[in-house]
Parts: structure tokens; C-alpha cells; sequence
């Protein structure tokens, strides 16, 4: 594998076994991930997700895993469309979340929480309204003890989205900055079981840039199960792949692309534009040098949940690229 490629898929992926289109069981998934975080290919992977409401049923199936090899979570909060109901529920789960650190001794440790954005902050991001909510978020992480460093909010695209994305991630950059005790983040949904669920190249790129712009790194979540963009006969649309998604985000990162040119790429289905090599990444004539790759990995596109790992490694070692 060559370097560029390596540093760019480094704990690419966060293990979401648990939901569709594979939907496992918990024993299933955690047999999966306890397979492939020992086998040849352990590098890509990070955390393993679950709902902070099935962590009781994780440390049933887990077992012993648990001791031999640490494990690192990701854990899926409920949230709540208003923001008052979203900190109540937030509160409660942080106290289960704490009671499994202290059952596990430590070598369980959620180092990630991911919940939706109350609804009505995406509908108006409201400075007013979202700073003193942003206050009490940190006061609730701030009384934790857990291991939860980042806490990466779900962001859809409704209503007038392309004016109110870059307002509200401006307020949530200004919020993780003036709080000590949680980092913010924002999360982004590219697929689903329905073609409805898939966005845009547009409305992709057009969160990816205002995460750079405003210095909040961003996990992507479901339909990247495949390196490049490709069609989808089963749901007769247009997928977004992981490595247009991501190096696309180097490339803006090393500011060797632009918004426009960001939209090229999450639209490019040709394998032979993307090309790695022990020096950095190139798309076209746009590189982004090892150093940025970095870079953009550790602070602008962190990982992306995804159900399957077979998947992603049968189509690198397909195309030669692993």
C-alpha cells in the first residue's frame, strides 16, 4: 500500500455492524470486530459503535474481549428535537455511559458521543438560543466521568440548508472554542436504504467546506461501503464513495481545491483520477502532500461509520490499491 493511501485510510472506519443494511445481532457484531481489529488489515479501523441504550447487552456478548484487547467506543446518544429535552436525555445517558466505563475497569472506554442536533437549531440557528444551550452542553460533559472527548452532532439538510449551515456551524465553532471540558463536531449522513437518503455532491461538499471554513471536524455516516462513486442499480441513484469523501477533504484541506472543485470530485467515478503514491495523493492535476493528508485526517475528516469492513478492503485489493 502506498503511503499516502496508508495515512489516509488510518482509522478510517468506525464499526457499525449493529445497524442496516447489515443489522447484526451483538454477538455477530462483536465477534466481527474483535475478527477484524486482530487481522491484516486492523489499521482501518477505530471505534466500535453502539447505542448508549444497548451498552448493558455490549458488555453481556463482549466478555472477555473486553480484557484481552481494549476497546474503544463510539456511542449513539437519542438526543431530542428540543434542546432542553435533548440536554435531559443527554444527562442520563452520561451516567450510563460512566456506569459501563467503571464495570469494564477501563478497558472499555467511549472516547466518542454522536447524537442529533435538537431540530429546531437546524430549522433557525439561532445565536441567542444555541450559546446558552451550548453553555449547559459543557456544564453536562463538564460533571462526566467518562472518557468522552468529542461529541459529533448529526446536521441534515432541511430548509433553506445552504444559508443556515455555515451560520450554524460558525456558532458551534465559537461554542467548542470557549468550551474546556467537550470538543464539537458535526456529522454527516451520506446514504441510506432509499435513494431520498443520499445527498447531493452539492449539499456534501457544501457541509465538508463550511466544516473546514469554520474548523470543526466532521464523521460521515452510512453508504461507504465503496472507495468511489458509483451507481446503485438497487436503489437506482448515485453513492457517494470514501475515498472521493475523504480525499476529496485532503485536497481541501491543502487548499488545492476549492468548493467547485470539491463537487468535482465527490461526482467522479473514475478510479484512474484518484493516485497514490509514497509522497502524497493526487486527483487530476490537485495534490494534497503526505503532511496534509495528515493533517486533514486528524482535523477536518475524522471517520465514517460503516457496517461492513469486508466490503471497503474486497474493493481496494480489487482495484490493486491495498
Amino acid at each position: 500500500m502506498r503511503e499516502s493511501l496508508r495515512l489516509l485510510l488510518e482509522g478510517i472506519v468506525d464499526y457499525a455492524g449493529l445497524f442496516p443494511p447489515a443489522k447484526l445481532s451483538m454477538a455477530d457484531a462483536v465477534r466481527t470486530y474483535d475478527k477484524h481489529r486482530n487481522g491484516s488489515y486492523s489499521a482501518i479501523l477505530s471505534h466500535y459503535i453502539c447505542p448508549v441504550s444497548r451498552l448493558d447487552e455490549l458488555e453481556v456478548e463482549a466478555g472477555d474481549l473486553l480484557w484481552k484487547n481494549p476497546w474503544t467506543l463510539s456511542v449513539l446518544g437519542k438526543g431530542g428535537a428540543d434542546p432542553w429535552v435533548w440536554l435531559d436525555e443527554t444527562t442520563r445517558e452520561i451516567h450510563k455511559v460512566a456506569s459501563f466505563e467503571e464495570r469494564s475497569e477501563g478497558n472499555a472506554r467511549a472516547l466518542v458521543m454522536e447524537a442529533p442536533l435538537p431540530a429546531e437549531f437546524q430549522r433557525e440557528p439561532d445565536p441567542p438560543v444555541v450559546r446558552p444551550w451550548l453553555e449547559e452542553v459543557n456544564r453536562v460533559f463538564g460533571t462526566r466521568t467518562t472518557s468522552v472527548e468529542q461529541l459529533f452532532l448529526e446536521v441534515g439538510f432541511t430548509g433553506a440548508w445552504e444559508e443556515n449551515l455555515p451560520r450554524l456551524f460558525e456558532v458551534l465553532a465559537q461554542g467548542s472554542a470557549s468550551t474546556s471540558c467537550i470538543s464539537l463536531g458535526v456529522k454527516i449522513r451520506t446514504g441510506g436504504l432509499e435513494a431520498k437518503t443520499i445527498p447531493s455532491p452539492i449539499q456534501v461538499a457544501h457541509f465538508i467546506a463550511a466544516a473546514e471554513e469554520f474548523g470543526l471536524p466532521f464523521k460521515a455516516t452510512a453508504g461507504l461501503h465503496h472507495p468511489f462513486r458509483h451507481f446503485s442499480e438497487t436503489l437506482g441513484a448515485g453513492m457517494h464513495g470514501f475515498l472521493n469523501v475523504f480525499g476529496g477533504a485532503a485536497l481541501l484541506e491543502a487548499k488545492a481545491i476549492d468548493r467547485e472543485g470539491l463537487v468535482a470530485i465527490l461526482k467522479d467515478e473514475c478510479r484512474d483520477n484518484f493516485v497514490f503514491d509514497d509522497e502524497g495523493f493526487s486527483w487530476k492535476e490537485n495534490r494534497s502532500p503526505n503532511d496534509r493528508i495528515q493533517a486533514a485526517r486528524a482535523n477536518l475528516a475524522l471517520s465514517f461509520g460503516s457496517c461492513s469492513v469486508d466490503e471497503p478492503i474486497e474493493d481496494l485489493n480489487t482495484m490493486a490499491l491495498l
